[in-house]
C-alpha cells in the first residue's frame, strides 16, 4: 500500500523539497501535505496489498486525524474479495471542505465481491443424480465440489415475500457477472392449484403435472406462489410432497391469506427441475454445485455469493464518497449508508446481491447518483429520513440511476426505489423490467420527477408503477415531470387479467399532487382510490385506459376496512402524527379536520388541464359523478366539438438520464 502526498505539489518551491516532503510521508506511514490550500491526500491500494481494504481504512482515517485536506484512498484495478463488509465510521468522517472519497484509480476496473471464485467443473458421472435429470440435459450439466475448494457455508433457505422482513439470500450462483436462477419448475410460467385440502397445521393443495409426478421425494423442495392475490407473493418450504398423487403442503397461514384454487405458483429447489440454461442446484449434504450453462460455451468466471452483511456500510460516516467501482456478488446488500450526512454513492455498478443494491437510512443529505443498479434480491434502492412529527424534511436524494431486473426474490413491494420519511428526491431515473411497483412511497413531502418509468409490474395485477396508500396523514408530495409507459395488465390465469397503473393513489391516498407527466400506452393512467384531496393537473395521456379513475371504496366495498378496527388501520395512522398540532395545520390545512366519520368520501379531488388522445379518458366508479370532484378545462381529443389540443408544456429533453462525468454518454432512454 503506497502514501503519497498531494497532486497539487505548485506550491513547492523546488524537486528537491517534493522528494523530501514524499520521503517523509512514506516514513511515518501517512501522507504529508504542505500547507497549499485544497490540496488532496492520496492513498493507493492493489488487490495484493496485506490487510486489503480495512488497512486502507486505518491508513485514511489516520490522513483525516492529522489533516484539514481532502483524502481519496485510490483503489487499483482488480477484485478485492472481501471476507467481511468494508465499514466506515464518524471516525472516518471527511468535511464540506475535505470530503473522504473512495474510488477506482483513473481508467481502472475495480470489483469489490462478496463471493468466492470456483472452478473443477466437469460431467455428472454419478448415475443415481443422472437418473433424477432430465434426459435431454444430463450430458450438459455440470458439477464442481465445493467442499474441496474449502467451502462449507451455504447459508440458509428463508421465508421471503409479501409482509416478510428483507432476508439474507442462502448462497447463490453467478457465471460471467450475472446471477443464475435456482432451479424452478416450470422453468417459465406456472403450475396451478387445482384443488385446498384440509391438513392439520399445514395447508394442503392439489394440482396436476406430468412431469413433478415422477420425481422422487425432493428433499429441501421449495414453492414460490402467488396464493390469493395476484400483489402477494411467498416463498415456504415443502412440509410434505407427495407426487404420485399430485399434492404438497406448506405451513399455515400460507401466503398471509390462504390458498386459493386457481393460484400460481412454480416449485423450486428441485435437482429434477434443472433442466433449464442457467439453472443450477446444490446438494447441501454433499458440498456439490450442480449447473446447466447459459450457453454452450464455457463459463469465464463462476463465483458463489458468501458474505452477507452490506458490501460497504457508512455508519454515522459523514462527508465520505464512494465511486466509480463494481460492487457485486453478496447475499446480502451492497450499500448501506445509515445516519450521518452528505454521504455520496455515485457511479458504482451494483450487482446480483441477495438483498437490496443500495439502503440510505436516515441521515441528511445522502445521495444516489449514477449508479447501475441490478440483479438485486429485494429491491435496487430503499431510501429514508427525515422526522414526521415536525416534518423536518432530510435532503436524501436517488438521482439518475439505472436500475432494473430487481426484486428476484420477494417480487412485491420491493421496488425500484423504495421511499419513506420527510423531504426525499427521486429524479431522472430509468426504472424498467421488474415484476412489480417502480417506485413506493410513504411519508410526507416527497418530489418525484423527470423519472422514465417502463415494463414495470410485468408479474402482477392490482399493482401501480407509482405507488402509495392506506394513510390519509401522507401528503405534500409532488409526482411532476415523469414518463410513465409501456405498461400493461397481466395474465394470471388464462382468461384472466388484472388492472395495472401507473400512478396508484391506493386505498384512500391523499394530498397529492400529480402534474405534468406524459402516460403512453401507460394501462390505467391515474388512479384515486378513494383518497382526498389529490390533484391532477397538466398531464397528457396517450392510449391510456382509462387516463384517470376515481372511486370511493371507504363508502362501499372497503368501508369494514376503512372503519375504526379495520384491516388498514386508519386509527393508529392518524395517531401516529400530531397531524393537528400548528405545524401541522399550517403545511396540511385540510388534514386537520380529518376524521373517519366525515372523511370517507372521496371530496377535494382535482382534475384540471389535462390532455387524453386515444384510449379512454375518465372513469368515475362507485356512485361517483362529475359533481364529486372538480374537473375542468381538461381536452379530449376525438370528443364532440373538440379541436386538437396544444399539449402541457412537459420537459420531455429533460426526462431520464442525463449526463453527468459518471454518465458522459447515457444510453437511450427517452
Amino acid at each position: 500500500m503506497r502514501l503519497l502526498s498531494s497532486r497539487r505539489v505548485g506550491c513547492l518551491r523546488t524537486n528537491r523539497h517534493l522528494a523530501f516532503l514524499i520521503a517523509m510521508a512514506v516514513v511515518a506511514g501517512f501522507a504529508c501535505v504542505a500547507d497549499s490550500a485544497g490540496a488532496e491526500v492520496v492513498i493507493r491500494v492493489t488487490p495484493s496489498d496485506p490487510g486489503g481494504l480495512d488497512a486502507a481504512r486505518d491508513r485514511a482515517r489516520e490522513a483525516v486525524k492529522r489533516h484539514r485536506e481532502p483524502v481519496r484512498v485510490e483503489l487499483g484495478a482488480g477484485t478485492y474479495v472481501l471476507e467481511h463488509g468494508l465499514v466506515l465510521t464518524a471516525s472516518d468522517s471527511g468535511t464540506a471542505k475535505a470530503p473522504v472519497t473512495w474510488t477506482s484509480t483513473p481508467g481502472g476496473r475495480v470489483r469489490i465481491s462478496g463471493g468466492r471464485e470456483v472452478g473443477g467443473w466437469g460431467p455428472v458421472t454419478d448415475p443415481a443424480i443422472l437418473a433424477r435429470l432430465d434426459h435431454a440435459v444430463r450430458s450438459r450439466v455440470l458439477v464442481t465440489d465445493l467442499r474441496a475448494q474449502g467451502l462449507a457455508n451455504y447459508g440458509t433457505f428463508r421465508r421471503r415475500g409479501f409482509g416478510l422482513p428483507r432476508a439474507v439470500s442462502a448462497l447463490e450462483l453467478v457465471c460471467d457477472d450475472a446471477i443464475m436462477p435456482l432451479a424452478r419448475h416450470p422453468s417459465k410460467g406456472w403450475l396451478t392449484v387445482t384443488a385446498t385440502l384440509t391438513g392439520g397445521d399445514a395447508v394442503r393443495f392439489a394440482f396436476t403435472d406430468a412431469e413433478a409426478a415422477r420425481w422422487g421425494a425432493a428433499p429441501d423442495l421449495w414453492v414460490h406462489g402467488y396464493w390469493t392475490y395476484d400483489w402477494a407473493d411467498t416463498h415456504d418450504p415443502v412440509l410434505d410432497f407427495s407426487p404420485a398423487r399430485g399434492e404438497a403442503a406448506i405451513h399455515a397461514p400460507a401466503g398471509w391469506y390462504g390458498i386459493k384454487t386457481g393460484a400460481r405458483f412454480a416449485f423450486e429447489n428441485a435437482l429434477e427441475a434443472l433442466d433449464a440454461p442457467g439453472e443450477w442446484w446444490l446438494d447441501r449434504a454433499a458440498g456439490k454445485l450442480y449447473f446447466l450453462p447459459p450457453s454452450d460455451a464455457k463459463p469465464v468466471r463462476t463465483v458463489v455469493t458468501m458474505i452477507e452483511e452490506p458490501l460497504v456500510s457508512l455508519e454515522g460516516a459523514s462527508y465520505v464518497r464512494v465511486e466509480g467501482m463494481i460492487l457485486e456478488d453478496a447475499r446480502g446488500d451492497g450499500v448501506l449508508v445509515e445516519g450521518g450526512a452528505n454521504c455520496r454513492i455515485a457511479g458504482c455498478t451494483i450487482r446480483n446481491l441477495g438483498g437490496l443494491g443500495a439502503a440510505i437510512k436516515g441521515g441528511r443529505g445522502h445521495l444516489v447518483r449514477s449508479c447501475d443498479v441490478y440483479g438485486a434480491g429485494e429491491g435496487a434502492i430503499a431510501v429514508e429520513g427525515g422526522d414526521r412529527p415536525t416534518l423536518k424534511a432530510c435532503g436524501n436524494a436517488v438521482e439518475n440511476n439505472d436500475l432494473h431486473d430487481f426484486c428476484r426474490w420477494a417480487r412485491t413491494y420491493k421496488p425500484g426505489v423504495q421511499v419513506d420519511g420527510v423531504g426525499c428526491r427521486v429524479a431522472h431515473n430509468w426504472i424498467h423490467d421488474a415484476p412489480h411497483n417502480g417506485i413506493l412511497l410513504g411519508g410526507n413531502d416527497h418530489v418525484i420527477e423527470f423519472n422514465l418509468v417502463e415494463r414495470v409490474c410485468l408479474e402482477t395485477g392490482d399493482s401501480g408503477a407509482f405507488y402509495m396508500g392506506r394513510d390519509p396523514t401522507m401528503r405534500g408530495t409532488v409526482v411532476r415531470n415523469n414518463l410513465f409507459r409501456d405498461l400493461k395488465p397481466t395474465q394470471s390465469r388464462p382468461g384472466e387479467f388484472n388492472n395495472v397503473m401507473a400512478v396508484y393513489l391506493d386505498d384512500c391516498a391523499c394530498g397529492t399532487r400529480v402534474e405534468g407527466n406524459l402516460f403512453v400506452r401507460a394501462a390505467w393512467g391515474v388512479m384515486i382510490g378513494g383518497g382526498r384531496d389529490n390533484e391532477v393537473r397538466g398531464n397528457v395521456f396517450v392510449d391510456c385506459d382509462p387516463g384517470v379513475s376515481v372511486d370511493s371504496r371507504a363508502l362501499n366495498w372497503a368501508k369494514d376496512y376503512y372503519n375504526p378496527g379495520g384491516g388498514w388501520e386508519m386509527v393508529r395512522r392518524l395517531a401516529a402524527v400530531p397531524y393537528r398540532n400548528a405545524l401541522w395545520r399550517a403545511r396540511y390545512p385540510k388534514l386537520a379536520g380529518y376524521s373517519l366519520a366525515t372523511c370517507a368520501a372521496p371530496a377535494g379531488n382535482r382534475i384540471v388541464g389535462n390532455v387524453s388522445t386515444g384510449g379512454r379518458w375518465l372513469e368515475l366508479v362507485e356512485g361517483l359523478t362529475p359533481s364529486s370532484v372538480e374537473i375542468r378545462d381538461n381536452v379530449v381529443e376525438g370528443a364532440p366539438g373538440v379541436k386538437p389540443a396544444t399539449w402541457p408544456p412537459i420537459p420531455l429533453d429533460r426526462i431520464g438520464l442525463e449526463r453527468d462525468r459518471f454518465r458522459p454518454a447515457p444510453r437511450p432512454s427517452r
